[in-house]
């Protein structure tokens, strides 16, 4: 909404608010599937299990305080979303072995 007031025309404001928020779930999901896959496949299944359960915590109340709608929650939904990020990564890189 603030791009789009700025006249910023990425593809966020093009997409509007509700897509873009669909686009962002599918996004993260089809990563974490991705990286806990082939986390299990080559890793220390447990750390790489800590770090997905972590991620999947911090997604799903990123998802519960986006879909308040407010323009505070969604800042706050995307805090919360760069944390589950943060976690599902050091969970496959700590647990991932070369």
């Amino acid at each position: 909404e603030a791009d789009r007031l700025a006249g910023v025309r990425g593809l966020a404001p093009r997409l509007g608010v509700r897509r873009a928020a669909a686009l962002v779930v599918a996004s993260y999901a089809a990563t974490l599937v991705l990286a806990a896959g082939s986390g299990l496949a080559a890793g220390d299944r447990p750390v790489v299990l800590a770090g997905t359960g972590a991620s999947l915590v911090l997604a799903a109340a990123a998802l519960a305080a986006g879909a308040r709608g407010r323009p505070d929650d969604r800042r706050v939904a995307y805090r919360l979303l760069l944390a589950a990020v943060i976690a599902l990564a050091v969970g496959w890189a700590a647990g991932v072995r070369p």
